[in-house]
Order: structure tokens, then C-alpha cells, then sequence
């Protein structure tokens, strides 16, 4: 029986008082991820927007008919760790989001989908999503031994000692990766997965979310810093869960980087919601 799709994603800027360039408006990218979405036929009662700004939940709400939740306080460990130079960045507050307003699925049927908001949809994601069988999924991974990173490895980064930090450092190439892998990693893992569009199926996103929310307060402790993907990922294999990347999924297009924004509103323009 195929399942039903419920996305979600969070937008962490405080409302402005000056206007920035799209590169930086996370808050506009948000509304055009929504825009896209929506056109594609995909219904507002089954999307969920976390923001940090009561005026953005209001904007969202009143424009798309979405479900919107805000985050009345931001634990002082988070606050401090985020650069502040562009307003508030996404990264670290996904698991602080999803972990406190949203801790479990909508129901045992449906399969939960994170996305970040420099994303467009092109169709509906529903059809692809609803016949998921593994237990998560990502638009993209990457082999930490693919042959352009192996040219540059040392033989102790190739084959690592387990229980040593700088050998994991060099095999992940991230210090934060590194450190959950010496707290609770059980097998070495192949893959990473990003967490630009995933989907997570209902009878363990629980598990990921707390999982996630957990790691992030300990590299956060620590302050073995990065981004959010790298917990993320730590957290799906510390569960032994299965997942699948498919590179190749149409329906959705992420636009990471500032050269990519520039395509981004290309394709805006394509899409013919320009505001």
C-alpha cells in the first residue's frame, strides 16, 4: 500500500529590516520552494514550515495555506555556534527544529520528507515518494573513497585506525564526523548521505530525530563544527538503517553554493513564479 508524503522545512532568518541580496535571502528562497511546490499540484495541508520569525509564520501561512510553527527560544549552545554575519543560517537548527516541534511522524502511513529551501520542485513528489521501501532516503550521497579524493589520501586516511581521531579525520574529512564516529560508530561506512532532500519512513523517523537532536548537542559540546548533514548521517548509521540515493530523481532541483542561486533564479523565471 503506498504511503502518504508529508514535507517539511525550516527557515531560521529573523525578519530584516534591510533587504539582501537573493544569494542571502533565505526567507524569499523559502517562499519560492513553497511557490514551486504548490504549482505542482502538491496539497499545503501536507507541508510544514518551521521558522524563527512570527511575521515569517504569519507571510507563509496567509500565502500558501501551510501548516507554520515557530521557535519561541534558541538554547544558548545553538545561538552562539551560528555565524550571525548574513542573519541566521539553517545548519545546526534542523535537528534543534525537528526535535522539538516536530519529534514524531504525522501518522504510521506517512513518510516524512526534509528539505532545504534553496530547492524547486518541477512534479509532484508524491507518486516517487509513496513507494519507498527503504528506510531512508537522499537525493545525493558521496563514496568518502571515490578515486578523486583517494589520489590526495594518505594510507592511513585510506584505511584508517578506528579508534584513532586524526585517521578518522582524514577518512571523513570532517573533524565532526571523526568525533560521533569515536562515540558511537559501530562499522565504518562507504557513503555520506546529504541532507538537502530527504525522506525518512515513519516507523523510525523518531528514532533518527532524537538521534540527530543528540549528536548535535554533543558535537556542539565539543565544538567539532560543520554543518548538520554530517550528524545526520552519523545518526542513520549508528540505527543500521537502510538507504538509498537516487541522484537522478527529476522532481525536485537543490541549489547549493552562491554560483548556484544565480541558476536558481533562472529557473524561477522558467517556472513563471516570479514574484
Amino acid at each position: 500500500m503506498s504511503k502518504n508524503i508529508h514535507i517539511m522545512c525550516v527557515v531560521m532568518t529573523p525578519t530584516w529590516k534591510k533587504k539582501y541580496s537573493f544569494r542571502w535571502d533565505y526567507f524569499l528562497m523559502t517562499r519560492y520552494c513553497l511557490k514551486s511546490l504548490l504549482k505542482t499540484g502538491f496539497s499545503p495541508e501536507n507541508v510544514t514550515c518551521i521558522a524563527y520569525s512570527k511575521n515569517h509564520c504569519n507571510i507563509l501561512k496567509s500565502e500558501f495555506g501551510i501548516n507554520t510553527m515557530r521557535v519561541a527560544s534558541i538554547p544558548a549552545d545553538y545561538d552562539k555556534v551560528m555565524s550571525q554575519k548574513q542573519g541566521r543560517k539553517l545548519f545546526l537548527y534542523k535537528p534543534l527544529c525537528y526535535s522539538t516541534l516536530m519529534p514524531e511522524p504525522i501518522d504510521d502511513n506517512t513518510i516524512m520528507v526534509m528539505t532545504d529551501v534553496d530547492a524547486l520542485f518541477f512534479d509532484d513528489p508524491t507518486p516517487y515518494f509513496s513507494k519507498l521501501t527503504c528506510d531512508v532516503w537522499s537525493h545525493h550521497s558521496y563514496r568518502y573513497l571515490r578515486p578523486s579524493r583517494k589520489k590526495t589520501m594518505k594510507k592511513n586516511h585510506i584505511r584508517p585506525n578506528l579508534k584513532k581521531m586524526s585517521d578518522l579525520v582524514g577518512y571523513f574529512g570532517s573533524e565532526s564526523q571523526a568525533y560521533l564516529f569515536l562515540r558511537y560508530g559501530k562499522k565504518l561506512p562507504k557513503r555520506r548521505l546529504t541532507s538537502s532532500i530527504v525522506a525518512m519512513q515513519p516507523n523510525i523517523y523518531s528514532s533518527i530525530i532524537s538521534t540527530y537532536r543528540r549528536m548535535t548537542d554533543d558535537v556542539i559540546k565539543t565544538r567539532h563544527l560543520k554543518g548538520d548533514q554530517e550528524m545526520l548521517d552519523a545518526a542513520v548509521h549508528h540505527l543500521e538503517l537502510s538507504y538509498e540515493p537516487d541522484p537522478d530523481f527529476s522532481c525536485v532541483k537543490q541549489y547549493s553554493g552562491g554560483a548556484m542561486k544565480k541558476i536558481m533564479q533562472k529557473d524561477i523565471k522558467k517556472l513563471g513564479i516570479m514574484y
